[in-house]
């Protein structure tokens, strides 16, 4: 049976909370914790779930802290659907990840899916995972700063955007990813933003807007991506996305390691008004 750890502090009767040390909670078929509202999970060690290390459905003011969160998703469940490190959904607000280690799990990373808010991803390590390293999806308001993102999304290496990349923000509104340190593994991709018709939610239509990318070094080897695919709107002006001061490390600046409506070397993508204040690296 799916056994859930919620919310790891203790109200005591005069009203004052403590929070455990450390906990490990390791080999439930489902998921392994679940991170309720104002809880804070610190220093723990959540390994081995069948099929999720951790989530917390409509969470609000949780604080997921210096843990490490491995090899979840034993039994096998589909990744695309909800399983590997985490899935927080329904609409989470002030979510803080800072610290983690996220490592070997089969299916995502760190991952906001549904109405989520006011979501911080920062200092993480996050690395070897089948699906993306960090996702925020069909969600608003996000800082994914400070991350190291490197050699995930491994099921997806050598396809596009469109499929998976190291950070990936899928319909999602005012985004700032910044400071993060992204290594694809093998032609995997780098920083991928994915526009597509997902419909609204509480705080209005799912879409890539005001995203700004900015002072990430991205290291891609042959056959990665980084940059925007997806509806027309999402190219436009009015959608204010834009990547800046960004280092690309890559083996030919001269190739087409970015996208933006469609295939471009850096020349091309500067052109688009992209990274024109940039650093492109030959590796």
């Amino acid at each position: 049976d799916t056994v859930a750890f919620k919310a790891p502090t203790v109200t005591h009767a005069d009203g004052t909370t403590s929070t455990l040390p450390g906990v490990e909670v390791r080999e439930n078929h489902g998921e392994g914790v679940d991170v309720g509202s104002g809880s804070i999970l610190r220093n723990s060690h959540i390994h081995h779930q069948g099929q999720l290390g951790l989530g917390g459905a409509g969470a609000v003011g949780a604080l997921v802290e210096g843990n490490r969160i491995d090899h979840n998703n034993t039994a096998g469940y589909d990744p695309a659907w909800e399983a590997g490190g985490s899935k927080w959904a329904a609409g989470t607000q002030r979510l803080t990840v800072r610290g983690n280690h996220v490592f070997a799990n089969n299916g995502p990373g760190l991952w906001t899916d549904g109405d989520n808010v006011d979501t911080v991803y920062e200092d993480n390590l996050v690395e070897q995972n089948l699906g993306p390293g960090i996702i925020h999806e069909i969600s608003y308001d996000a800082v994914i700063r400070g991350n190291t993102v490197r050699q995930n999304s491994r099921s997806t290496a050598g396809r596009s955007i469109w499929y998976g990349s190291e950070i990936l923000v899928n319909s999602s509104q005012r985004v700032e990813i910044a400071g993060n340190t992204v290594v694809s593994g093998g032609s995997g991709n780098g920083i991928g933003l994915v526009d597509t018709d997902r419909g609204s939610g509480r705080l209005g239509v799912y879409r890539v807007a005001e995203v700004d990318v900015h002072d990430n070094l991205v290291r891609m080897a042959a056959g990665g991506e980084t940059g925007l695919v997806g509806r027309e709107e999402a190219f436009q002006p009015a959608a204010r996305v834009r990547f800046r001061r960004n280092t690309y490390q890559v083996p030919d600046p001269g190739a087409q390691f970015w996208q933006w409506e469609g295939a471009l070397d850096a020349d091309g993508w500067r052109e688009r008004g992209q990274d024109r204040d940039g650093t492109f690296v030959n590796t």
